[in-house]
């Protein structure tokens, strides 16, 4: 149900139609993973849009950029009540496509066929939710269990000056703590060594809501929307017992260095450290009004959540975008794959740090190579599983993963208090149907069709051999 939300893809298509079947199955069931569905769902999306491109006789670029979502269209509401805050979407190709050399690859592709040499480009486009507006739970259950999305954090600073947060999600690996204190020292114009983040989530002590947690990509929205609000409270805090303590207005402040100081003189300048000493020691010379304490909490909540209903769902509250364009070299006597190139244009909306938002982009992506090319569950003919181990279930290794070529765009999301978008399932989504792609275009001579994934050695050389479906 989650998933079909975003079925159109970057399309700007004006009416669908889902279906959903369930299975009974004594198999291993599937969990969650890098996109949650999202991949399978792009994968074919994005191969029936390369079919439609051969049966129409265009180029898979063209078809494309005549059906993409425009960015004057922007916000864009698919036929299921999802809204497409921002994007260019044709400009994310074309970003793409000179970065491979689109035209001078295909005329290399078609000289290597004659000498015996199988390549091919495939181009793949998706769309990147984040943040679940938890009222899917009253489309599926019929009550309203839990609606919107939101989260808390909580930030203080210490006797030392020291700023510390706590937020009701763990950083588990994703950079939440090396981004968070990059906001936090913007801010407040310290550097990020002095902000430091307790990632233990405990609901009795974190600023815990039943949608607390790191999951669907909504730290870029909710997360670090409460950590601004929380940093906002702090520092006009400060600014006031500045004022205060320095005999002017708090208009005439500014924030410089762990310091607040004069704008006009900046030798006339307290510390965070003795702000903080007011604060929790000096109480009785506080100003009339004001708490003693530096600690401030505050919930942010996406402003555009709903409750959806059967016709309406905005499902997820924020659309980043991607394409890839990959090539590869079948090898038809042994059926190996080679990458030889795999270029990547992402659109997460603003950047907090690049190198994060790269290595998300460029991580999930491996995850679709995996999927795409070595891991499959085997069972045999009694249903006994067969890939056990890692010896049986192949993932990618460092010298099978490609060198990828990344370019950002930044289309910021006017939802968001950042503009940020979501960024840890983005390479996932598009990847499969790219991969796929370029296969089927590489074994084009040979009339191969790919219907399934991962497509391994062995599958290949019997299509070639049998000119047949992978």
């Amino acid at each position: 149900l989650i998933k079909f939300a975003t079925m159109v893809g970057c399309y700007n298509i004006k009416a669908t139609k889902a279906e959903l079947l369930s299975v009974v199955t004594n198999k291993g069931p599937t969990v969650q993973n890098r996109g949650v569905g999202k991949p399978t769902m792009i994968f074919v999306l994005e191969r029936m849009v390369d079919l439609a491109a051969k049966k129409l006789g265009l180029d898979p670029s063209e078809i494309r950029f005549r059906n993409f979502v425009k960015p004057e269209q922007m916000p864009y509401t698919t036929p299921s009540g999802e809204i497409y805050e921002s994007g260019n979407y044709p400009e994310c190709l074309r970003k793409a496509l000179e970065l491979v050399g689109y035209e001078e690859l295909k005329r290399r592709r078609d000289a290597e066929r004659k000498n015996g040499k199988y390549l091919g480009i495939g181009i793949s486009a998706g769309v990147e939710p984040g943040t679940s507006n938890l009222g899917y739970y009253y489309t599926a259950r019929g009550t309203p269990e839990y609606t919107g999305n939101a989260e808390g954090a909580i930030v203080s600073v210490d006797y030392d000056g020291n700023v510390n947060v706590l937020l009701g999600s763990a950083d588990t690996g994703q950079g939440h703590a090396t981004t968070t204190a990059q906001v936090i020292a913007d801010m407040l114009a310290i550097t990020p060594d002095n902000v430091s983040m307790n990632s233990h989530v405990d609901s009795l002590i974190s600023p815990f809501l039943g949608h607390s947690g790191v999951y669907s990509n909504k730290f870029n929205d909710v997360d670090l929307g409460a950590v601004v609000m929380a940093t906002k409270k702090i520092r006009d805090k400060m600014l006031r017992l500045a004022a205060h303590m320095l005999e002017l207005d708090v208009n005439q402040l500014k924030l410089k260095d762990g310091k607040i100081c004069s704008a006009i003189d900046e030798v006339k300048a307290v510390s965070f450290k003795e702000i903080a000493s007011l604060a929790y020691k000096k109480i009785l010379f506080l100003p009339e009004g004001e708490e003693p304490g530096l600690k401030e909490i505050a919930y942010y909540r996406n402003p555009i959540a709903k409750l959806p209903n059967r016709k309406d769902f905005n499902i997820q509250l924020t659309h980043s975008n991607s394409v890839h364009i990959v090539v590869v070299d079948v090898d038809v006597q042994s059926g190996m794959i080679e990458f030889l190139k795999y270029a990547i244009v992402h659109d997460c909306g603003r950047q907090i740090n690049p190198g994060i938002v790269e290595g998300m982009a460029i991580g999930s992506t491996v995850h679709g190579v995996g999927a795409s090319l070595l891991e499959d569950f085997v069972y045999n003919e009694d249903g006994q599983l067969l890939a056990t181990t890692f010896m049986d279930y192949m993932k990618p290794l460092a010298m099978g993963v490609p060198k990828f070529e990344l370019a950002h765009m930044e289309s910021p999301c006017p939802y968001t208090l950042l503009g940020t978008k979501a960024v840890g399932e983005g390479g996932s989504l598009p990847s499969l149907a790219a991969i796929a792609n370029a296969v089927e275009d590489a074994l084009a001579p040979f009339g191969v069709k790919v219907t399934s994934l991962p497509i391994t050695p062995e599958k290949v050389v019997r299509a070639v051999t049998e000119s047949k479906l992978i």
